[in-house]
This record gives structure tokens, C-alpha cells and sequence, in this order.
């Protein structure tokens, strides 16, 4: 097999990972939503409170927040700073654009040890106060989301070494 079939077979598994990871943010946000909906209407016309509607809205847009960062990623639509690049060769744009890629990658695996280190040690022993759960849950996405992170900047990596030098 080619390198760039290799490499158009990643392609689609990265993918469908972000088609569902979207489903994923769009189940969360509909269930944000009710939630929301729901403490309205119990604190408006019940008068009673929900304790626990609160904390599933934070925990929802925390993990839409970090596992948007994927999606973003891949669409290309985060912040960047492109001025100074865009003026330059073709060629000379994908290097710099592959040096991003390597430096954001060697961030992410920082974050990724790190995250895991933090949702075992500081989120496994802290409780949320009205849901009961522990913290390991909400702390777990950073880890996750940069995994998956690392997975599309891999696949940028791969297009780009494959538009620099052709199939090696």
C-alpha cells in the first residue's frame, strides 16, 4: 500500500471521528438544553430548585469546549496568525506550517500526560457537591480531547509531509 493511500485511509478514520464527536457535542448541547429548560420551569412555576442543573451544564460545556477544540482543529478554524506566512512560497508555507503542527503536537503530549496525572490524582479523590460523582469525569476530557487532538495534527503531519516532498 502507497503512503498516500495510507494516508487517505487515516484520513477517514480521523474523519468519521469528527462526525462523531459533532453528534456527541450536538447530543450534550440538546442535553444542556433540557436541563436548562427544566431548572426554569421547576424554579419559575414549582418553586423548587434543582441542585443538581448547575453542574450538568458545566460539565456539558466544559467537554463540548475541549472536544470542540478537535473538531476545530481539523476544520482548520482555530486562531492562528497567518499574515507573515501566507506571503510566502508554497513550499515555504507548508514548512512552517509543519514546525506549528510538530510544536502544538509536542504541547499536546505534554497536556495528554499531564491530564491523565491530574483526572487520577486530583480528580478521582474530589466529589462534585450536588451530583455526587467524582471529578475524575470532568477532568477526564482534557486527556481525551488531546488525544484526539494529537490524532488530527497527526494526519495534518502526514498531508503535509506528503504535499512537501510527494510520496516518500
Amino acid at each position: 500500500m502507497k503512503f498516500e493511500q495510507i494516508v487517505s485511509v487515516l484520513d477517514e478514520i480521523t474523519g468519521k471521528l469528527d462526525r462523531a464527536l459533532s453528534l456527541f457535542t450536538i447530543l450534550l448541547l440538546g442535553i444542556i438544553a433540557v436541563v436548562v429548560n427544566l431548572a426554569v420551569f421547576y424554579r419559575h412555576v414549582l418553586s423548587a430548585g434543582l441542585p443538581w442543573s448547575e453542574e450538568v451544564p458545566k460539565l456539558g460545556m466544559v467537554w463540548m469546549g475541549f472536544i470542540g477544540t478537535s473538531m476545530a482543529l481539523r476544520r482548520e478554524q482555530h486562531i492562528g496568525f497567518y499574515a507573515l506566512i501566507n506571503r510566502l512560497p508554497a513550499k515555504m508555507q507548508t514548512i512552517f506550517k509543519l514546525i506549528g503542527h510538530f510544536l502544538v503536537l509536542f504541547f499536546l503530549i505534554i497536556l495528554i500526560k499531564w491530564g491523565f496525572f491530574l483526572a487520577f490524582t486530583v480528580g478521582s479523590s474530589s466529589v462534585s457537591p450536588e451530583m455526587n460523582i467524582s471529578y475524575l469525569w470532568l477532568l477526564l476530557i482534557v486527556p481525551i480531547a488531546g488525544i484526539f487532538m494529537a490524532l488530527q495534527l497527526f494526519m495534518k503531519i502526514l498531508k503535509s509531509i506528503v504535499d512537501l516532498v510527494g510520496t516518500p
